[in-house]
């Protein structure tokens, strides 16, 4: 196990594991939360600072009411005063630190937050969450309470500034914002009336509780030569300032409560987007009517938990369970509704959709036919695309087409949807991408289409052609002449052709399922036969325009000695069946021994530490970030994965276990506990000894990679084309662990059992014995019980 050498700091998760309890205020940095609809975002840090904006499903348009410019939160606070002495004070301690409070916390759920603090005997909570449904708003929850033992008068200041960005900002913007009170709905209205923006661009702040002051104005609230520390509203105690025009909208409510000994006090707050001041209206009658809040929490609350019960673990170890049943899947959710909602990146969403599958049936279904759309006639992928312009992204990076099969079977063996290969999907128009298409095929033909264009494009060695880049983006000189090849695509090429030759085979399409295993056949011997390094013992990373080696043992002497190995390569040597079991060990070792830092390995070693033009804009990268030798998670989670799929399943789980954010195997680290990271940066950076950064938080396609990971090759429970296969990989001391699987309408309770330690299970299904580790799949509402013992 690893040491903890380094004790995690700033709280715990609850013992439910859905919360996580930040305790103290002075976090290494801001620590985000999201928290979304499928069109409305709010983005906060533990103080309750953050941004929040509108982003239609599968339009361009978005309008920011609240802007983050700097990573520590935009302006979004509910100030507290005292009537009688004066003293005010905002409920999260932001925007100083909060830590002079007799209590303070904060506390990160599943789509919610909830800031709890205590001061000089009030107490008070501020829940934030976005409620179901397409309002465009979120909802905030205000309680108060009394334990100083005599009467308090109290004010509340909920406070936001509306910035209504999102189009070009235009010089003069300030000139067309303005807004007012709406006294009937207990509303500040913000308005935007550009008549170049859309009408959406307004948007308001209400209460469901008396209002004693208002504002629409930001120097009304904040004053001259002030700032945040001390607004003069709340400093004097009064705010009446009920229309705005040709300045900054700042929005705030004041609301009075003369509180007993003992007394609480609560009320809701409303903050959203509208496109016109009776649609705001409406939405306000209707959110903020008696009961709709709880209401809709209990909503969110119903659906999480829907989320964290369909598929579960239970293990020995605590830290699996908490993230194979809640965070990774949390984290996935996100992912779907909003990490790929601007950027859309063809192998990210196909990614994701490993994960899916698994607990979103549908919504990966609806990335595999979104994706899919984006290939042309010819097999060739785009590698993103933008939603605010549409714009794509048409550089040949030549690894897109490679995870479509894997998607589409992965996708198939869970849901037994073949249905979805007959489905038709546009291609991109051949002559103009942007234009509408005018060709399609079904996803049948999109997916032998890729596997076909990805065995054309091979070139030295055998090997399948890099272009613009591979899986690492920023290899992007290996092919700038067309003649590079990648190893590791290669790899994946291989892995594909025996994933569609497995498809075809259950079609009756023998003549491609040849095709494809003859394909897989000739990328293993080219791979085994160009790219084994004999001196290193592991596989190189790719060969340049010119055929000199990236990721060898004895690589140019220009190079200087850097860059002579990469983790990917012998990852996927491992998942794609390329090494024999004398090179698979090898490969291992040569990670262990090259790469592996303490927590986690880096993508490659040592570091680059000038340009090569021959590599491309990796090299020249800061050492230690990114694709430039960074603990890259996405990386470490294809190393996890191969690792368990050479039955290595204790070093599978100690590779995840050294990369999860709540490991306390990172000094410094300043990475919420809560979300899987993009990066850490290596151990050579000298300033990762002061600010171990990690970068791209939450929007990482590690997630899915992870969970699959642990449930499908350590747990060992994962679908194939006919049941499901129970053939765990435990960790040492597991001797007991139990996997929940809803599968094709019917619950399967797996118990796993060790005793003599064989390597393959002996199963029973509802007491009766079974041959083999397959479990034939059950009829549609059926619920069964399946006991594995070794």
């Amino acid at each position: 196990m690893i040491p903890s050498r380094f004790p995690t700091r700033n709280g715990y998760f609850s013992a439910d594991e859905r919360e996580f309890v930040i305790t103290d205020p002075e976090t290494p940095r801001p620590w985000h939360n999201y928290l979304v609809s499928d069109d409305y975002l709010v983005n906060l840090t533990q103080h309750g600072t953050g941004a929040s904006f509108w982003q239609p499903t599968g339009e361009g348009l978005r309008v920011n009411v609240t802007e983050d410019r700097d990573g520590s939160g935009g302006p979004r606070f509910v100030y507290l005063r005292d009537n009688d002495t004066g003293e005010y004070w905002s409920l999260t301690g932001a925007p100083g630190s909060g830590a002079g409070f007799d209590q303070w916390a904060c506390r990160v759920g599943l789509g919610y937050q909830i800031n709890e603090s205590a001061h000089k005997g009030i107490e008070a909570s501020w829940r934030v969450f976005v409620p179901e449904g397409s309002d465009r708003l979120e909802l905030w929850t205000v309680t108060l309470a009394n334990r100083s033992g005599k009467t308090r008068r109290i004010s509340a200041f909920p406070y936001v500034e509306m910035h209504l960005t999102g189009g070009s900002t235009l010089m003069d913007f300030v000139a067309v914002l303005g807004g007012h009170y709406d006294a009937e709905h207990r509303a500040v209205f913000g308005i935007n009336s550009c008549v170049k923006f859309p009408p959406q661009f307004k948007a308001f702040l209400a209460s469901d509780a008396e209002v004693a002051g208002m504002t629409v104005s930001r120097d009304a609230f904040i004053g001259h030569y002030r700032d945040y520390n001390n607004p003069a509203a709340v400093e004097a105690g009064d705010v009446t300032n009920p229309e705005a025009g040709t300045e900054w909208l700042g929005a705030s409510l004041r609301h009075e409560f003369t509180l007993e000994p003992g007394a609480e006090v609560t009320f809701n707050v409303a903050l959203g987007v509208v496109e016109t001041v009776e649609e705001g209206q409406e939405k306000i009658r209707r959110r903020l009517a008696p009961g709709a809040v709880e209401a809709a929490f209990d909503e969110l609350r119903e659906r999480a938990d829907a989320m964290v019960t369909r598929q579960t673990v239970s293990t020995p170890d605590p830290q699996f369970d908490r993230w194979m049943n809640v965070w990774l899947k949390h984290q996935l959710a996100f992912v779907a509704r909003w990490g790929r909602v601007i950027g859309r990146g063809y192998r990210d969403i196909l990614q994701d959709s490993f994960g899916h599958r698994i607990t979103d049936p549908a919504r990966a279904r609806a990335c595999l036919l979104e994706v899919f759309s984006k290939q042309f006639p010819d097999g060739r992928c785009i590698r993103a695309w933008r939603l605010p312009n549409a714009q794509l992204d048409l550089q040949h990076y030549a690894d897109s087409p490679s995870w479509m099969v894997m998607a589409l079977t992965q996708y198939l063996k869970e849901t037994g949807d073949f249905d979805i290969l007959a489905a038709p999907v546009p291609y991109l128009n051949k002559d103009d991408p942007y234009a509408d298409p005018v060709e399609s095929g079904t996803v049948w033909e999109h997916v032998v289409l890729a596997q076909r264009h990805l065995l054309e494009h091979r070139g030295r060695h055998g090997l399948s052609k890099i272009y613009y880049g591979d899986w690492c983006d920023t290899m992007n000189g290996v092919g700038r002449r067309g003649e590079g090849v990648s190893v590791m695509l290669s790899m994946q090429v291989k892995w594909g052709c025996d994933l569609l030759a497995e498809l075809a085979d259950r079609r009756g399409e023998s003549a491609v399922a040849e095709e494809m295993r003859r394909g897989s056949r000739e990328l293993a011997d080219a791979v085994n036969q160009s790219s084994w390094d004999e001196d290193g013992g592991y596989y190189m990373r790719a060969f340049d325009d010119d055929g000199v080696p990236v990721g060898a043992s004895r690589g140019p002497a220009e190079d200087k000695g850097e860059l002579r190995i990469f983790v990917n390569p012998q990852s996927w040597s491992v998942i794609s069946g390329i090494a024999d079991e004398k090179r698979a060990a090898s490969s291992v070792k040569a990670v262990y021994d090259n790469l592996d830092v303490g927590y986690g390995v880096v993508l490659s070693y040592p570091q680059s530490t000038f340009f090569k033009p021959r590599i491309g804009q990796m090299s020249i990268m800061t050492p230690g970030f990114y694709e430039n030798g960074s603990v890259y998670t996405h990386g470490n989670c294809f190393w996890s994965a191969a690792l368990a799929m050479d039955g290595r399943g204790g070093e599978a789980w100690e590779a995840i276990r050294t990369v999860l954010p709540d490991t306390d195997n990172k000094p410094n680290t300043d990475t919420e506990p809560f979300a899987i990271p993009n990066m850490y940066i290596g151990p050579v950076v000298e300033r990762r000894m002061q600010r171990s950064l990690y970068l791209s938080g939450w929007r990482t396609g590690s997630a899915a990679w992870l969970y699959l990971t642990g449930l499908e090759w350590i747990l060992g429970v994962r679908a194939e084309y006919d049941g499901l296969r129970v053939d765990p990989k435990l960790p040492a001391g597991w001797t007991e662990c139990t996997v929940t699987r809803h599968l094709r309408g019917a619950e399967y309770t797996i118990d796993i059992r060790v005793e003599t330690g064989t390597a393959a299970p002996v199963l029973t299904l509802d007491g009766k014995p079974l041959e083999g580790t397959l479990v034939p799949y059950q009829p549609p509402g059926s619920k069964v019980r399946v006991e594995a013992v070794l």
